[in-house]
């Protein structure tokens, strides 16, 4: 007997076979329950007869039914108890009485059918076969031949042999639903004997056109046997077209080559089979389907994708219509239209949701409403990881704190590779602490996928990175970031790296094994560059040789940066005062980067040492005078704004001013030199006066005029006439030094500014520099037009 829930083709047998089948079959039809409790019980009466019993009735106690001293409580119980071969026999009858009813439903009928089929009772076949034979009832043989083709299809052998001559015989018969049902059954059977009974009602004229072609269906149903094609084969020579028509059509895919509709060919055709032994005919058959299996993949592939290329343009016009209909929207609707594609059941639409809401954030640093967000917050669980992950990315662009919680739950249950790796990175931008333990877990979880580590050490990188973590957070993750390091291979350079990168943003101490390692033994710049970082943090000054070393030999620019870096942490001897000069010069290192870097270290290291010592240094530079005017520039800023020594930073003011008077940066220079000059000046220095001509001629060479007077003013109270007769000497050297010729305008306004200064108490020199400057003027007044830097008009005091 068969059971709905026993693998196809499993029967059981006896009188437990059918208790279990009245037990299933309630589930189809409570009517027929009470059918085959009267028939089991041989109580007498009809149909609707049984229906009147008590079971869920008015008065009556569901589960209640009828039996011969009352009511049953448990019928299935009572049916599969000690039973006689006459209650079997008259479970028999109750199925055929159900089968037989027109009452019935088809699906009930078609149920009990089944289970007659299935049964290893010789009544049960034998009243199937009874059925079949009785045209009167129609509907019981379909009932019969659909619980027969549902029966051969999950398990073709468990059809018995005694239904082959009903069935032929309703094959033969005029009544075409039937035919083509009872067609369809013995198209299911592998006996070559029903193929033969086929060909044999197939190759009958005498009956109807639509059993033949009925049969003949059948025989298409068989086409890897022998025995099925060799009867098709024979209908060719039959005298109806439409038969012979058929048989070619059903021929078609038996043969590798197109052999079309041309009758001999498939006779010849047939011929060269014919004479294959059972195994050369299998062999060719299952390269035969072999080949139709790769033509009918192939066309499903090509279905497939182009199923997908339509599809992919569907969704692109959806998208750009919602994108223009979102446009198109009052501002004060488009929340609401967002939070209602949020939770569009299309997945396109949630997407482009998704889109809608990043544009703003990454364009124009706007973050969404509140509603908005909270709509997202449920993304988070949709079915399309890729709408998880657009939520992510949002998320991870606010950078709000308070989003870290949700993010952390969909973690916990997430199963996406690269979701997990989204929600990873959202984690490191959030800024949430609380998010620690769990980068932590996913890192020390030894089933964890490379890549989600390596999101979560990037994360873990971050969430350092911004502020420092408390001591007992960040101490959490040393031993799961060692352990990991340590088992992770060496050619796994990316997860390595990503490793070493939060060990050193956590910078702790712990971890100075693991960069020690790394410095002495890899040359991965990826490795390198968060080792050196890690070391510089700690300040380990033992690894500082092996940095050095590591400085003049990476090809990295970034990995010698670190190294100037960890250097200026943790170094301080002679030797690396070399390194860092050596780097901070162009001939030596093409990373702008890396000078600005060793010069940084150098001004920093020098603030403390005397002005000679720092002007030493920069005479170690002097070969880039690039390199010595970054050094005095970033040493007298430093100077400066750390109020350090006065004598140190006029020192660098001067030696600053020379180098950019030398490069011609005379703007520059007069700024050093007016700062030198106002601090010399304020505290009564005789120094001023040293530096005031360099002052009044970069001024000069700079085109600013005005300086001249007011530094003249300046030294009035303090100079002797000799300090004057220097500066006189120092302007009309310069002077001089004008082309008059190809720079009349230049010449006209330092002679102008010259003798707008007043002459009492400058000395000789001063005042015979500017009767000549008057006379000249006289002689030769100007004959051109004057140039935008000519202050114009009379130079004469």
């Amino acid at each position: 007997m068969w059971d709905p829930e026993l693998p196809p083709g499993q029967r059981v047998s006896g009188a437990g076979g059918f208790a279990l089948a009245t037990k299933r079959i309630v589930r189809y039809d409570e009517r027929l329950m009470r059918v085959l409790v009267v028939g089991a019980t041989c109580l007498a009466g009809s149909h609707s007869a049984a229906a009147s019993g008590r079971a869920g009735g008015p008065g009556g106690r569901p589960g209640d039914h009828l039996g011969p001293a009352g009511p049953i409580q448990d019928p299935v119980a009572h049916l599969s108890g000690g039973r006689t071969d006459a209650q079997d026999a008259g479970q028999v009858e109750a199925f055929r009485q159900v089968i037989t009813s027109a009452e019935a439903t088809a699906e009930t009928r078609r149920v009990s059918a089944r289970f007659l089929l299935m049964s290893t009772d010789d009544a049960a076949i034998a009243t199937a076969v009874e059925i079949l034979r009785d045209a009167s009832k129609p509907h019981a043989q379909t009932a019969i031949c659909e619980a027969a083709i549902e029966l051969g299809a999950a398990s073709p052998e468990a059809l018995g042999v005694e239904l082959v001559d009903p069935l032929v015989a309703i094959l033969r018969s005029a009544h075409e639903p039937q035919q083509r049902l009872a067609a369809q059954v013995l198209g299911l059977y592998r006996d070559g004997n029903v193929a033969a009974r086929l060909g044999a009602v197939a190759q009958d004229a005498a009956v109807a056109e639509s059993a033949r072609l009925a049969a003949i269906g059948a025989l298409s149903m068989n086409m890897t046997r022998r025995e099925v094609v060799e009867q098709l084969i024979l209908l060719l020579d039959d005298p109806t077209p439409s038969v012979v028509n058929r048989a070619l059509d059903v021929l078609q895919p038996a043969s590798r080559e197109p052999l079309g509709r041309d009758a001999a060919k498939w006779k010849a055709w047939w011929q060269s089979k014919a004479a294959l032994s059972e195994n050369e005919w299998l062999a060719d058959r299952n390269a035969l389907l072999l080949k139709r299996e790769a033509a009918l993949k192939q066309h499903a592939e090509r279905i497939e994708s182009e199923a997908r290329v339509k599809e992919s343009r569907l969704t692109s016009r959806l998208v750009d219509v919602l994108r223009d209909l979102f446009r198109r929207l009052p501002p004060d609707e488009r929340d609401g239209k967002l939070i209602a594609w949020l939770a569009d059941d299309i997945a396109a639409v949630r997407l482009t949701a998704v889109e809608l809401i990043m544009r703003p954030i990454s364009e124009e640093a706007r973050r969404p409403s509140a509603a908005v967000r909270t709509a997202l917050h449920e993304r988070l669980r949709d079915a399309i990881a890729e709408v998880r992950r657009g939520a992510l990315e949002i998320f991870g662009a606010i950078a709000d704190p308070a989003d870290a919680e949700a993010v952390m739950a969909l973690l916990k249950t997430e199963g996406d590779v690269a979701t997990r790796q989204a929600a990873f990175d959202a984690l490191g931008r959030l800024r949430n602490a609380a998010a620690l333990p769990l980068l932590v877990q996913e890192i020390g979880d030894p089933a964890a996928r490379p890549s989600c580590v390596r999101s979560a050490a990037d994360a873990v990188t971050r969430l350092a990175g911004i502020a420092p973590l408390p001591d007992e957070a960040s101490g959490s993750a040393v031993e799961p970031l060692k352990r990991r390091f340590a088992s992770t291979p060496p050619e796994d350079a990316a997860t390595r790296a990503a490793l070493v990168g939060a060990m050193a943003e956590l910078a702790r101490p712990e971890f100075v094994d693991e960069y020690r390692a790394v410095v002495a033994s890899s040359r991965e710049a990826a490795l390198l560059r968060p080792a050196v970082r890690g070391l510089a943090f700690i300040k380990d000054q033992p690894s500082v040789p092996a940095v050095r070393a590591l400085l003049q030999s990476s090809d990295d620019a970034l990995v010698r940066q670190r190294c100037v870096e960890m250097i200026a942490a943790a170094g301080g001897d002679d030797a690396d005062l070399a390194a860092l000069v050596r780097s901070a010069q162009s001939a030596n290192e093409p990373a702008a980067a890396v000078r600005d870097a060793a010069l940084h270290a150098l001004t920093g290291w020098v603030l403390s040492r005397s002005s000679e010592e720092q002007l030493r240094l920069a005479d170690q530079l002097a070969a880039d005078p690039a390199a010595v005017e970054a050094y005095l520039t970033l040493l007298t800023h430093r100077l400066s704004q750390g109020g350090g020594d006065g004598v140190a930073l006029l020192a660098a003011q001067r030696r600053l001013g020379d180098v950019l008077a030398a490069a011609g940066k005379h703007a520059a220079a007069a700024v050093q030199y007016r700062a030198a000059f106002d601090t010399l000046r304020g505290s009564g220095a005789a120094a001023a006066v040293q530096i005031a001509p360099l002052l009044v001629v970069t001024s000069l060479q700079a085109a600013d005029y005005e300086t001249l007077g007011a530094v003249v003013d300046a030294l009035r109270p303090m100079a002797a006439d000799r300090a004057f007769d220097d500066l006189a000497e120092q302007v009309q050297t310069y002077l001089d030094s004008i082309d008059a010729a190809a720079e009349p305008a230049r010449v006209a306004a330092v002679r102008k500014a010259i003798l707008a200064v007043p002459r009492d108490g400058l000395g000789e020199r001063w005042n015979v520099m500017a009767a000549t400057l008057e006379k000249e003027h006289a002689d030769q007044p100007p004959t051109g037009p004057q140039a935008p830097s000519d202050p114009g008009g009379d130079a004469s005091p």
